[in-house]
């Protein structure tokens, strides 16, 4: 090799090698689709199948930078627009690698940015002519834990990371806990998680439960699977556990509350508020008994979630994917006459946050031990707030003609009964 030839050391088999760095031309590269930076995000693509179908054709590839640019068609991620403003002023820094038939190993994002930049070439070093699939996932591996290279890995692509050296190249834990630096506990809980993602996904259906939903719910998924390892020797009640969290999760809960979300959440805080509910009840009614193209729903019958039965976390959850799936609810006209009423998932899904909501709040009310002889006082403060709120609410659309005032009025008259029923009890204990 030439001295005076620039070249990069870099992990390579059971060693390391210096390798060969030169500039090559961008349009003599092609984009890697098997990167495991982007993995998550290109199985969540709708065209994901165009990839899949001939990664290295023209539509494939700018599939790939789309990807690559972190956002929908003709938009970029903060990330990469930092990228973007970073090349632009130092120039491309750190060589990426190429294997010799032009695959981006890594740097693939720095080269879509080279690209949009309007350079014309990339700084790479070139992999020995005998790196097949194997070498090069494993170089990725190993370049990502450099701290000269690392560009933070989501939380999904590294479960896929875990999922790939399992199924492909046959790694146990403690190798995988030795590439990744991490313990091997924490390799057999990452392995847990995804298969759970898996389930669920398969559960929801093509598509609807993409794998980069859960990117932000490390915490929150590492946090069931300890509380699921205590359970393991109850399997319905980790299912239970399993399915009311995942709700939560639908219902864009985060880690604080999830914590106070037990095996027995549905029975004892949800149901309750999913009876008093407007719409979920007709809701669920309507999904388990299909209308028109929706699915049924196996195994829940009409408004069985709402009994505080063992199957109600999973007969909900069901409910949840399915009008995901589906896209819009439609709920049949009444016995005496009406017209039928489609509501939206995004309608469906707002209700359900609200309803789980107000649950996790008396869930962490009452799992905190010290804070029992505050929860009636908490309770009243929320519901001076929610009465507040309603005022401002009414202000805003006082004058449209579809306000319903006879309602409000029948829930005022409710909320003034169930005022002096506790008031009366107050007095009745302050004599005691």
């Amino acid at each position: 090799m030439d001295p005076h030839r620039e070249t990069e050391r870099l992990p390579w088999r059971d060693g390391d090698r210096a390798l060969p760095v030169v500039e090559v031309p961008l349009a003599a590269t092609v984009l890697n689709p098997r990167s495991h930076r982007i993995r998550a995000q290109l199985e969540s693509h709708p065209q994901r199948g165009v990839v899949d179908q001939d990664p290295f054709a023209d539509d494939a590839q700018d599939v790939l930078r789309e990807v690559l640019r972190g956002g929908p068609a003709g938009s970029e991620s903060d990330e990469y627009k930092a990228i973007l403003a970073n090349l632009a002023a130092e120039g491309q820094r750190n060589a990426g690698v190429i294997t010799v038939e032009g695959l981006l190993v890594n740097a693939n994002r720095r080269a879509t940015a080279l690209s949009d930049l309007g350079r014309e070439y990339v700084r790479v070093a070139v992999l020995p002519e005998d790196a097949g699939p194997r070498e090069i996932d494993q170089i990725e591996l190993r370049l990502q834990v450099q701290e000269d290279y690392k560009e933070p890995y989501t939380f999904t692509n590294r479960l896929v990371f875990v999922e790939d050296f399992t199924t492909l190249y046959d790694y146990n834990d403690d190798r995988i806990a030795g590439e990744l630096r991490v313990a091997v506990s924490d390799v057999a809980r990452m392995r847990r998680s995804l298969a759970l993602i898996r389930d669920a996904q398969q559960r929801a259906g093509d598509g609807v439960l993409p794998l980069t939903f859960f990117d932000d719910k490390e915490q929150s998924l590492r946090e069931l699977d300890d509380a699921a390892q205590r359970l393991r020797d109850d399997a319905e009640a980790v299912a239970r556990l399993r399915d009311a969290r995942l709700l939560c999760m639908l219902a864009e809960q985060g880690y604080a509350r999830l914590r106070n979300v037990d095996e027995d959440f549905v029975a004892e805080y949800l149901h309750v508020h999913l009876e008093e509910d407007e719409v979920l009840p007709a809701a669920v009614a309507a999904m388990s008994a299909p209308v028109d193209d929706q699915p049924e729903l196996p195994g829940l019958g009409e408004l069985e979630v709402f009994d505080a039965g063992g199957s109600a976390a999973e007969d909900l959850l069901e409910f949840t994917l399915a009008a995901k799936r589906a896209g819009q609810v439609e709920i049949p006209p009444a016995e005496d006459g009406g017209q039928s009423q489609v509501i939206d998932w995004e309608d469906v899904h707002g209700h359900l946050s609200a309803v789980v909501e107000s649950a996790t709040y008396d869930a962490t009310l009452d799992r905190q031990a010290a804070n029992r002889l505050l929860a009636p006082a908490n309770y009243l403060r929320q519901a001076s707030e929610n009465v507040v709120r309603a005022g401002r609410a009414l202000d805003r659309v006082e004058s449209d003609a579809g306000l319903d005032l006879h309602k409000l009025a029948d829930h005022c008259t409710d909320l003034a009964d169930a005022v002096q029923t506790l008031s009366d009890k107050i007095v009745r204990l302050q004599s005691r």
